[in-house]
């Protein structure tokens, strides 16, 4: 997550991560590359 967006959410890198991380376990979030390259995708129910 880009730090201007993180910073728009008000919340922390070290949030955000847990997070995403957080929903990936759900499987609501694929996450797709590894370090600054990662990226995000929304799994479709």
């Amino acid at each position: 997550m880009s730090s201007l967006n993180m910073r728009d959410m008000g919340v922390t890198s070290r949030s955000a991560h847990r997070h995403l991380t957080h929903f990936v376990r759900l499987g609501i979030l694929r996450r797709i590359g590894s370090g600054p390259a990662t990226e995000y995708l929304a799994i479709q129910l």
